[in-house]
């Protein structure tokens, strides 16, 4: 079995895994972004008994909650650094597998494409600066527009693509950024990596701690990732290279990184070749097969393990999902 809770209080995955312990079962628990960060991002209240019910009765449990189901499970899969780093401390078999990346055969970039682009990065042709994703508030779209207009100060010459709808996607228009085209939502997904492709830059600015697969797909696309650091992209480049990064929220920083690599066009080229062979490290179909190894494996390893509280970290004052 497995689950994957991630509401605030009282979800059908949650449920399943406390009537799964009394039966004594061993599950699977798994987890793509850190759900005690983004909930407590995205549930902010401008009414002050609202943001005190949040902060001290919601949130502390929906820690406790899930810590439990962590703790209980025989086996952990997390996509992304992040979610590890935050949660593994918590399990007793926890893995990293970055397997919910949709890449499949025939969705990375070609060597021909990839040369195509590496000649128009050193041509100085105009920046072309890609995101995809809805226009929500955790996907950070009105620090994107920001880091644009910087760029505009600087007088970098580019185009820049918004491909996905979302609530925040007139806030975004009104804007009125020259250089700035807002696609709305693209159901054509052979549309979006054509598009992925052709990117000199894939610009994102999630203020989360997310898995968000968005950034494998622009990997394997040839599309450099330059926006706010945490360790998940960080450590999806770590061994090819093909990002770089600002602190959260820094979109003067952001600008800056582009900035100079629309100077330095060398620089560029290397960065996308260094893109395309991350990228080359995602194959959805390995992955899931890898999983579900793991998965049965574990289920023939026996019953769900006997645990107590002392065989894991005690998290003192660290705060899930933070």
């Amino acid at each position: 079995m497995i689950f994957t809770p991630y509401s605030l209080i009282g979800d059908w995955p949650s449920i399943a895994i406390r009537e799964t312990v009394k039966l004594g079962k061993c599950y699977t628990i798994e987890a793509d972004g850190v759900h005690g960060d983004i909930l407590r991002k995205r549930h902010i209240s401008h009414v002050a008994w609202k943001r005190w019910v949040k902060r001290n009765v919601e949130f502390p449990a929906f820690d406790l909650n899930y810590r439990y189901n962590l703790r209980h499970s025989a086996l952990a899969i997390f996509q992304g650094q992040d979610v590890y780093n935050a949660y593994a401390r918590y399990c007793p078999r926890p893995v990293k597998l970055n397997h919910h990346v949709p890449v499949y055969a025939g969705d990375h970039i070609s060597p021909d494409q990839l040369e195509t682009k590496l000649v128009s990065a050193q041509q100085g042709d105009r920046l072309k600066i890609v995101y995809a994703g809805r226009a929500i508030d955790m996907k950070g779209p009105l620090e994107w527009m920001a880091t644009l207009q910087h760029l505009n100060e600087r007088g970098v010459k580019f185009e820049a693509t918004w491909l996905g709808d979302g609530p925040m996607l007139d806030a975004m228009k009104a804007q009125n950024i020259p250089g700035v085209h807002m696609a709305g939502f693209v159901g054509d997904r052979n549309l979006m990596l054509t598009v992925l492709r052709g990117a000199h830059v894939f610009l994102f600015c999630h203020n989360t701690l997310e898995s968000a697969r968005i950034l494998g797909e622009a990997l394997a696309c040839g599309a450099p990732l330059i926006g706010f650091r945490t360790d998940y992209p960080a450590d999806l480049v770590s061994d090819h290279g093909g990002g770089l990064f600002s602190d959260m929220g820094d979109v003067n920083g952001l600008a800056e990184i582009v900035a100079r690599l629309d100077k330095d066009r060398t620089k560029l080229a290397d960065l996308i070749a260094s893109a395309a062979a991350s990228g080359r490290e995602f194959d959805r179909d390995a992955l899931l097969r890898k999983r579900v190894e793991m998965v049965k494996a574990n289920r023939a390893s026996g019953k769900r393990l006997q645990l107590k509280d002392e065989h894991f970290e005690r998290p003192g004052p660290h705060r899930l999902g933070t």
